[in-house]
């Protein structure tokens, strides 16, 4: 059993730790039985035992230090002390060797040289073990030291990743910003584009139409009147085929920056209702404010002069006006009507007039 732990058997030999076992066994069996046995044979029974046993030990333990294990060669000569020790016992207790000494003297003597090689050898075990307990905790320190260092990397790069992730979330995310705002920008552009009126500039048809809902609901609601406001543009087809449809087209621009002039609130709204037709609201405005402005409009164009293309363009228009409280849904569309039909009154009585619907007369 000692040999199995100071040979290390169980890391360099399985086949000798097994018959280590074996003799181990066989020598604690033996223990049991001897003290029942007969001296005479159980003294020729022990020297066997021993002399078989010791010559297999050193036989172990010289084939360990062949094969370079360090511990095995002072391990082998301790072993090899004892061996001649019971040998030499063996012969003078079998008679075949005839000294001056105690039968047990040899065995005493190379028990206690083996005792003291042996001590050796553990020394040189402790040591040993001690060295390797040292040089693994070294290498544990330098694991942990690697593990530490690793990790600080590990950490390290972790920061600048995440310092670059939120910069280049950040810049993403101005980007979208920007992306964003542009988008904005050309969804206004676009949707001021499909609310302008491309040859004027002025508002057109469905910007009126979306309009003239809105300022219905808030006359409504706050019980203030409403003017609309029908212009359209006299002898407008003879101007065409005497000057050509570019001047005619020219014209309509003219008279669409006229009226705009003349809308001083941010709240009126001048659009190109259709053709030579404009129609304008008035938020806020009665009957008497719509005349007036209407009357001013009139007059001013009508004393302009436009000239294209070295051609003097003789200009003037016709207004149909109809002002009211609005007081349900259908009544803006009502009032364009009646503005509609005060328009056509001025034309068929001469043009170049303003014309307004009396609601109550049902009149012109």
């Amino acid at each position: 059993m000692f040999t199995e732990k100071v040979l290390q058997l169980k890391y360099h030999n399985l086949k000798m730790l097994r018959i280590c076992r074996v003799m181990a066994f066989m020598a604690f069996s033996l223990a049991a039985v001897m003290p029942f046995m007969p001296y005479s044979s159980a003294i020729y029974i022990l020297v066997f035992v021993v002399l078989t046993v010791s010559t297999i030990l050193v036989t172990f333990s010289l084939i360990q230090a062949f094969v370079g294990q360090r511990n095995a060669t002072l391990y082998a000569i301790g072993r090899i002390a004892l061996l001649v020790g019971c040998i030499m016992t063996g012969l003078l207790y079998l008679g075949l060797l005839k000294l001056n000494i105690a039968p047990h003297v040899p065995t005493m003597i190379g028990l206690t040289c083996e005792v003291i090689i042996m001590a050796g050898v553990l020394a040189l075990r402790y040591n040993d073990e001690r060295k390797a307990k040292f040089k693994i905790q070294q290498q544990a320190l330098e694991q942990a030291r690697r593990i530490k260092e690793a990790r600080e990397e590990a950490l390290i790069a972790e920061s600048e990743n995440s310092e670059k992730l939120e910069q280049m979330i950040q810049e993403r995310t101005l980007e979208l910003e920007i992306t964003l705002r542009e988008l904005n920008e050309a969804n206004q552009k676009l949707t001021e584009q499909n609310t302008i009126d491309s040859l004027t500039g002025v508002k057109n048809r469905s910007a009126f139409d979306r309009r003239l809902v809105a300022e219905g609901r808030i006359s409504r609601r706050q019980q203030t009147p409403m003017a609309l406001l029908m212009v359209d543009i006299d002898k407008f087809k003879d101007i065409n085929d005497k000057f050509g449809h570019l001047t005619g087209d020219y014209t309509i621009k003219i008279i669409a920056q006229m009226l705009n002039e003349y809308l001083k609130r941010p709240t009126d709204l001048v659009s190109r209702f259709g053709g030579e037709e404009f129609a304008i609201i008035l938020p806020s405005t009665e009957a008497e404010g719509a005349l007036q402005v209407a009357e001013q409009i009139r007059q001013a164009i009508s004393e302009s002069k436009i000239v294209h293309n070295d051609n003097h363009i003789p200009l003037t228009i016709s207004i149909g006006v109809s002002a009211d409280i609005i007081d349900s849904d259908e009544h803006p569309m009502l009032l364009l009507e009646q503005a509609d039909k005060a328009l056509y009154q001025a034309k068929r009585s001469g043009r170049n007039k303003v014309c307004y619907y009396t609601q109550e007369a049902d009149q012109i």
